[in-house]
């Protein structure tokens, strides 16, 4: 059974559902955004495990979050 879905019904546990909100409102937008170009946008909610090791030593300390001269935020990534 999925950690998305409630064991019984099947329905979404009610603690995802804001991130799945989420999720189809970031594509909502982004398709809004490119829909002259008629691009193919797909959404993916990717779910951390806790519970496991990374196998990368500091990998948290690759992904900069660094703030633009316009206010704007980008992520770097430094590759692994």
């Amino acid at each position: 059974m999925s950690i998305l879905l409630q064991e019984r019904d099947a329905k979404i546990a009610s603690k995802w559902v804001p991130y799945l909100y989420d999720v189809a409102f970031q594509k909502y937008v982004i398709s809004k955004a490119f829909q002259k170009q008629k691009m193919d946008i797909r959404a993916y909610l990717i779910i951390v495990d806790k519970s496991k090791v990374a196998t990368v030593e500091g990998l948290n300390q690759k992904f900069k979050i660094l703030k633009q001269p316009d206010q704007r935020t980008r992520v770097e990534v430094e590759k692994v």
